[in-house]
């Protein structure tokens, strides 16, 4: 196992453990002197979590892409992907936990419950099942690169040549299919956190 399959595992291991703890508030029932801690608690995980969407998906990822060798953007994705999609399942857990802590007694409303769990599912997907394919298939497709030299040019770069390799075609195609299908669950996540937003704002004004 390698120290980047190792440190995924440890992320994921962290992420269940915080997740755990979570949801074991739900057992507890909330005393009227501690509504303003779990309100504290619920508006800090989702400020973290929506905040952490926004700057991932349209500003970091593009900043890093279009500044940075190829080879480089890859090794950061490795450490950033397994980083980012755990926060956003612990962070999205707590929403809802605390969601659910606040509402214990009284009525929900579906529709806010609903966008919240598609926060934490979508979140679920890409930490214990779309990252560890992510990390792996990058690791293969710009050690390929980096063979050809490819890996140190910056943005976007004609592959088309070193598409002609079986071996990197292979790599290229798995790599932006599970790259893809990331994205498409990370923006389902997005997409339900800013629909809570819309539902959160009608309560305060």
């Amino acid at each position: 196992m390698t120290k980047v399959e190792l440190r995924v595992h440890a992320i994921k291991f962290v992420s269940t453990a915080l997740v755990g703890l979570e949801l074991a508030w739900i057992l507890f029932p909330l005393k009227a002197q501690q509504q303003r801690k779990w309100t504290f608690w619920h508006f800090f995980s989702f400020a973290i979590h929506y905040g952490s969407q926004f700057w991932m998906t349209f500003i970091a990822g593009m900043a890093m892409f279009l500044t940075l060798p190829r080879f480089w953007f890859g090794e950061g994705q490795k450490l950033l992907f397994p980083l980012y999609f755990a926060l956003s399942f612990v962070m999205s857990s707590m929403t809802l936990a605390t969601y659910i802590q606040l509402h214990l007694g009284s009525e929900m409303e579906y529709k806010e419950v609903l966008s919240l769990s598609m926060a934490v599912f979508s979140s679920l997907v890409n930490a214990y099942y779309l990252s560890d394919r992510i990390v792996e298939n990058t690791t293969r497709r710009f050690g390929l690169e980096k063979d050809s030299g490819t890996a140190y040019k910056i943005g976007f770069v004609d592959l088309s040549k070193l598409r002609e390799n079986p071996e990197y075609f292979i790599a290229d195609k798995t790599f932006r299919f599970y790259h893809h299908l990331s994205w498409l669950s990370n923006m389902t996540g997005f997409c339900a956190n800013t629909i809570y937003l819309y539902f959160l704002s009608s309560h305060y004004l």
